[in-house]
C-alpha cells in the first residue's frame, strides 16, 4: 500500500467520514470512474491535504486507461484499513484495527511540540490557565472554533485560532501565538482539536466529545454523589428513616407479598428485592451491596432468612407511635415529627477550618448585597432548567454567576466551599434558594420549617367564631374608615369621582382592588392597610364574574352625598338642597 493512500486512511479516520459518498456524486451512471480533476476536488472535499506528488501516484495508480480514474477499487484499497468484504461468509472474522503508528492520529500531544524545554513549560502553565478558566466559566476549546470548521476537519487559521480562544481577559497576545505555534501543522492551519484534548485531559484512545467532557467534570465535581455513605447498619437505618418519611413510602408493602404464610421472615434475596422496589421512588435513596448486606446481617433471623417486620417497625417512624401499637389500632396516637432540616438537607456542614471559612465568605457576600441592595434571583433563574423550580445550577453556573451578580475579588477556594456548602448530593447541582436565602435577607425563598400538616396546625384552622369576629372587626375598620373619609371630603371639598374615574376607562363602573386602594390613598395618605382592606370588601360587586373588581361608582356616590345631598342638578338648577 502506497504512503498517499495510508495518508488518505488518516485523514477519513481522523474526521470519521464516507469517502465514497463525495465521488459517487459525480458518477451517476454508478461505472465506478471518474475524471481525474473531480478525483481530485472529492479528495479536497474529504479534508485531505496531498502533496503534488502523492497526487500523481494516485493518478497513475488507479488510471483506467481512458482518462479516467477507478475511484471504486481506490475505495476498496482505502477502507481495507477498517473492514473487511464478504463477512456474510465469515461472521466471526473481525475487521482490522488502524494502526495509530501509521497514521497521522499519532496523539496530538505527541506530535505536537516545542523542542525548546522553557518554551514548553510556558505551554503548559498557559494550558492550565485555559483549562482552570474553561472550568469556571463552563466554556470548551472545541465548541469555540467549530463556528469556523463546519466540516469538523479539526483545523483553524492561526488569526482564527487568536480571535476564538477562550481566555482569560489578561492574557497577552505574544502567549496566545505560543499556543497557536505549538500546534501548527505543515499547511500552516491551526490544530484545535488537539489542543482541546490536551486541555481536557482526553487522551487519543478516548472519544472526544462534549458528553465525555460533561461526564469527566461532573465525576470530578461530585463523586458518589447519590449514594448514602453511612457504613454501619445504624446509620443506614436512620437515613432509610428520613427516606421513607420524606417520600411516606412503608417497605412493609413491598415485602408482605413474599410472606405467604405470615412468618414474619424472607429470604434474603426476596429482603433485597422488596428494598430495592420501596427506595426507588422519587426522591428515594441509593444503598450499595455492603450497605444491603449490613442490613440483612442485621435482621437475620436463626434460621437463615431475614426478619423483615422488625426491619420495618425500625424505620416505619412516620407511620407508627415508636411503641407496639400501630395507627390502625390506635388512630389518635401522635407519631414522631421531624423538622424540615431533618428531612431536606439545603446545605451541606463542612469541616471545621472550611465552615469557619465559608461563613465568613457569606457574610462579606452577604454585606455587599445589603450594600447594593442586589437582587441575584432573577439571574439564578435564568440558568435554572425549569425557570426556578428545580432551585438548582451546575458548579460551573454557579461560579459564573457569582461573577457575574456580585463582581466581588473572591479566591477560587473561597468558590469552591461555597459549591460544597450549597451542593445536592443527590443531583450534584448547586442550591441557589438556600444561597439566596443566607446572603439576602429581604429574600422570600427562605424555607419553611412546616412539613406536612399536624395537629397543631389543624387545630389553628379557622372556626365559625374566629370567622364571626373577623367580620366584626372587619367591620369596625369599615366603619372608622369611612369616617375618616367623610371628615376628609367635607373638610377639603372632595369629589371621589375625580380619584378614580381615570381607572375606569371602558366607564364601566368597576375597576380593580388596587387601583381602588391607589384612589382612596390619594384622597386620604394617612389611610391604613386594614381600613383599606375593608373598604374594598364592602364596596366589592358580588354580581361579577372573577376576578374581584369594585364598584367605585356606589362608593363615589355615598362620598358625594356629603357635598351635594341632591341629585341631577344639571337637570334642575333651581331646585334646593335640603
Amino acid at each position: 500500500m502506497t504512503e498517499a493512500v495510508q495518508a488518505v486512511q488518516a485523514a477519513i479516520a481522523l474526521r470519521r467520514v464516507r469517502v465514497d459518498e463525495h465521488f459517487r456524486d459525480f458518477d451517476p451512471l454508478r461505472a465506478g470512474r471518474i475524471t481525474p480533476s473531480q478525483f481530485l476536488r472529492c479528495l479536497d472535499q474529504v479534508g485531505v491535504r496531498l502533496s503534488e506528488e502523492q497526487r500523481e501516484t494516485l493518478l497513475k495508480q488507479y488510471d483506467t486507461g481512458d482518462g479516467r480514474v477507478n475511484y471504486r477499487q481506490f475505495v476498496q484499497d482505502v477502507y481495507s484499513a477498517f473492514t473487511r468484504t464478504n463477512l456474510e461468509k465469515a461472521p466471526a472474522e473481525k475487521p482490522p484495527t488502524p494502526d495509530r503508528a501509521e497514521t497521522s492520529l499519532i496523539g496530538a500531544a505527541a506530535r505536537f511540540g516545542y523542542d525548546d524545554p522553557e518554551m514548553e513549560d510556558l505551554y503548559f502553565e498557559l494550558r492550565d490557565i485555559i483549562r482552570k478558566h474553561c472550568k469556571t466559566y463552563g466554556m470548551s476549546v472545541r465548541s469555540a472554533f467549530q463556528e469556523f470548521d463546519k466540516v469538523n476537519r479539526g483545523i483553524v487559521t492561526p488569526a482564527q485560532f487568536e480571535r476564538n480562544l477562550p481566555a482569560p481577559k489578561d492574557i497577552e497576545p505574544f502567549h496566545v501565538r505560543v499556543i497557536a505555534n505549538r500546534f501548527l501543522q505543515d499547511n500552516n492551519m491551526v490544530n484545535y482539536l488537539a489542543f482541546h484534548r490536551d486541555v481536557e485531559g482526553i487522551g487519543p484512545e478516548q472519544p472526544l466529545g462534549f458528553r465525555n467532557t460533561l461526564r469527566k467534570r461532573e465525576m470530578e465535581d461530585v463523586p458518589g454523589a447519590g449514594t448514602i455513605r453511612a457504613a454501619s447498619a445504624d446509620d443506614v437505618l436512620r437515613e432509610l428513616q428520613v427516606a421513607f418519611h420524606k417520600t411516606r413510602v412503608r417497605p412493609v408493602e413491598f415485602m408482605r407479598d413474599y410472606d405467604k404464610l405470615n412468618s414474619s421472615c424472607i429470604t434474603a434475596n426476596q429482603f433485597e428485592c422488596g428494598l430495592s422496589l420501596a427506595c426507588s421512588a422519587p426522591g428515594g435513596v441509593r444503598l450499595t451491596r455492603e450497605q444491603v448486606n449490613a442490613l440483612v446481617e442485621r435482621f437475620r433471623a436463626p434460621d437463615g432468612r431475614v426478619n423483615y417486620r422488625q426491619f420495618c417497625k425500625q424505620v416505619d417512624e412516620a407511620f407508627v407511635t415508636g411503641k407496639d401499637d400501630d395507627l390502625v389500632r390506635d388512630p389518635l396516637a401522635s407519631v414522631p415529627t421531624r423538622t424540615r432540616k431533618d428531612i431536606v438537607r439545603d446545605e451541606n456542614e463542612l469541616a471545621g477550618e472550611d465552615e469557619e471559612r465559608v461563613q465568613l465568605v457569606l457574610a462579606a457576600i452577604k454585606q455587599h448585597v445589603d450594600e447594593r441592595n442586589l437582587d441575584l434571583y432573577p439571574q439564578f433563574r435564568d440558568f435554572d432548567r425549569r425557570h426556578g423550580f428545580t432551585k438548582g445550577v451546575t458548579r460551573a453556573q454557579f461560579r459564573r454567576l457569582l461573577d457575574l451578580t456580585l463582581g466581588l475579588p473572591l479566591q477560587e477556594r473561597d468558590v469552591e466551599l461555597v459549591c460544597d456548602k450549597y451542593t445536592n448530593a443527590a443531583t450534584g447541582h448547586v442550591n441557589y434558594h438556600k444561597f439566596i436565602a443566607d446572603v439576602d435577607e429581604d429574600s422570600n425563598l427562605k424555607p419553611q420549617e412546616q412539613l406536612y400538616f399536624d395537629k397543631a396546625s389543624i387545630a389553628n384552622f379557622k372556626t365559625m367564631k374566629d370567622v364571626d369576629a373577623e367580620r366584626e372587626e372587619r367591620m369596625a375598620d369599615l366603619d372608622e374608615a369611612i369616617a375618616m373619609l367623610k371628615l376628609r371630603v367635607v373638610e377639603r371639598s372632595l369629589r371621589a369621582a375625580e380619584y378614580l374615574r381615570d381607572f375606569d376607562r371602558l366607564r364601566k363602573g368597576l375597576i380593580t382592588a388596587a387601583q381602588f386602594k391607589t384612589g382612596v390613598k390619594a384622597m386620604h395618605p394617612d389611610m391604613s392597610e386594614d381600613h383599606l382592606n375593608a373598604l374594598t370588601a364592602a364596596y366589592t360587586d358580588t354580581t361579577a364574574a372573577p376576578p374581584a373588581v369594585i364598584a367605585w361608582r356606589r362608593f363615589a356616590s355615598d362620598m358625594d352625598d356629603l357635598l351635594l345631598p341632591t341629585r341631577n342638578l344639571e337637570k334642575a338648577p333651581t331646585t334646593c338642597g335640603d
